[in-house]
């Protein structure tokens, strides 16, 4: 698994491993992966593309920059789940746990789950109980269609019925009173004509109901069997995946994942490319020194992968895992702690007595976070005790961040926020030039739980609408972004997705490349006042172009 570094590579190596889910390789890492991907398409030809039934989707590939133990200095190569159903690949690191090597504990307990699986098929498709469904449905809507029939018969009839009692107003009382009762008994015989067609309506389906109930009751026992035993081989293989590090611990992926907020291991977990590495090389000895990881082949539908760009290991699925990985060894910090702990300067560009509107920087928190304290809203308060925020900006986006000096103002224009009575201008350069120059992007979105912060595309989540503008700009692709509601990485997703601009937004770091800073900017906020009725305009212009 040790492969040499080649020698038309030069080797420029960090002195510490990097923090793995923000970070840039070294020169040497960066080649040795654009070495394996050129290797890939030789390896597996056509892999990624849909061109072969196993490679509709591309994955994570990594390199591990390693030092064996008589000094030398190499790489390991790895992927993330299995390639052509096959996890074991001659050249690349193995898997933390085959589960391909179905024997034993395993092997028994899926073919009971298959058993299990195929007594429910046998009862879901038993003629007999088809039959009964399908009666069960036929006998419904004809009931339905009778019942609804009848109503509509009744309710002329009723229309009727009133006609005929202001034509009696003008007969004898004699007359008005035979008329009447005649009326009376039929508007009742009516409504016990719908009652008794509804009892036998409940009568004849309730009969089929509990035919077809003694089938389903087996059925939902099986189901809930299965779900036991699928719950204790689950258990199971996450017991196999152990992962050892330098200080000597051991914890398998159930014992990792319960000290988090998610008690449980997601799906994948330990089959990413980084554990993988990182768990090889340690307990063979090797001594990390760096790592880089890339995307080979078609994006997933909704979470947005470019072919052949740069990641960082995800957080959802691997963030555990490495933590207990590195411990006992030389991690650089956290690149996005390093600089939010630089000096800055908070800029005023607004202030009344009741609203203060700064112009945030790039690289800074508009509030605190889990793991940095220092924000804007926190060097604020120091000035202003009673300061609020009412939105927010991303930490890599710059520009209008508005503050409310008080509780009522804070509410007040928090309303005029939620319904989309503020009008937000963004300025943001891009990498690439798209195709139409002006429009309106329509796409839902959704946090990815396994890729904190990101966002994905997601037909089944919150609507998100922006309108864009291409600017003609010399030597730079700059757009205005008229945002129309305002989900959380909106413009950065409908930037880079194929379904909206299919051009990221240069330095973005997670849809796109990286760059010196994100070049996206809250360049303007306009609103009336929710207690004044003063019409306010607040204006920063980003300098991108």
């Amino acid at each position: 698994m040790f492969h040499p570094i080649p020698e038309f590579i030069d080797i420029n190596l960090p002195n510490e491993f990097p923090f793995p889910h923000y970070y840039t390789p070294f020169s040497t890492t960066l080649k040795i992966a654009q070495y394996l991907k050129d290797q890939v398409p030789l390896l597996f030809p056509d892999y990624g593309f849909g061109l072969k039934k196993d490679g509709s989707v591309g994955k994570m590939f990594g390199v591990l920059i390693v030092k064996s133990k008589d000094g030398k200095i190499g790489f390991l190569k790895g992927f993330s789940g299995r390639i052509a159903d096959e996890n074991y690949i001659e050249g690349f690191v193995p898997p933390v746990f085959n589960l391909l090597e179905k024997q034993g504990y395993f092997r028994e307990k899926e073919e009971t789950i298959s058993a299990i699986n195929h007594s429910i098929e046998q009862y879901e498709n038993e003629p007999n109980y088809l039959k009964l469904k399908e009666k069960l449905e036929s006998t419904l809507l004809k009931y339905t269609n009778k019942i609804n029939n009848l109503k509509e018969f009744h309710k002329r009839a009723k229309a009727q019925r009133k006609i005929r009692r202001l034509e009696l107003q003008s007969a004898s009382l004699d007359e008005q009173e035979k008329g009447l009762k005649i009326l009376s008994t039929e508007s009742q015989r009516h409504h016990f004509e719908i009652k008794d067609l509804k009892n036998k309506s409940a009568f004849d389906l309730g009969k089929l109901k509990e035919k077809i109930k003694e089938i389903d009751e087996r059925i939902n026992l099986l189901k809930k069997e299965r779900l036991h035993l699928s719950k204790d081989l689950q258990d199971w293989i996450f017991k196999q995946y152990e992962f050892y590090n330098k200080i000597g611990e051991r914890k398998n992926l159930l014992e990792l994942f319960y000290e988090t907020t998610m008690k449980y291991p997601p799906s994948g977990a330990g089959d990413c490319a980084a554990p993988r590495l990182i768990q090889y090389a340690l307990t063979h000895g090797y001594q990390i020194i760096d790592m880089a990881e890339f995307w080979y082949g078609a994006s997933p539908s909704g979470l947005i992968r470019r072919h052949g760009k740069l990641y960082p290991a995800c957080r959802g699925k691997c963030e555990p895992i490495l933590s207990f990985l590195l411990q006992g060894i030389s991690v650089r910090e956290n690149p996005l702690i390093k600089s939010c702990s630089k000096d800055y300067i908070i800029e005023v560009i607004f202030e009344s007595e009741d609203l203060i509107a700064v112009n945030k920087p790039h690289g800074v928190l508009s509030v605190p976070g889990k793991e940095i304290q220092d924000s804007v809203w926190t060097r604020l308060v120091k000035k202003y005790p009673n300061v609020q925020s009412i939105h927010r900006l991303d930490m890599a986006t710059s520009g209008i961040l508005l503050f409310a000096k008080n509780t009522l103002t804070y509410k007040a224009m928090q309303k005029l926020f939620s319904d989309r009575q503020v009008r937000k201008v963004y300025e943001a350069l891009l990498d690439v030039s798209p195709k139409e120059k002006k429009g309106t992007i329509n796409l839902p979105l959704s946090p990815s739980y396994l890729n904190r912060p990101m966002q994905v595309y997601d037909l089944n989540g919150k609507h998100a609408q922006t309108k864009y503008e291409i600017l003609n700009t010399q030597n730079k692709i700059g757009v205005i972004f008229k945002p129309i509601t305002g989900r959380t990485h909106q413009l950065r997703l409908h930037a880079a997705h194929h379904l909206g601009l299919n051009a990221p937004i240069k330095g973005d770091v997670l849809y796109g490349e990286p760059s010196d800073r994100l070049y996206l900017h809250a360049a303007g906020l306009s609103f009336i006042h929710p207690l004044s009725s003063e019409k306010i305009e607040i204006k920063s212009p980003s300098g991108f172009f």
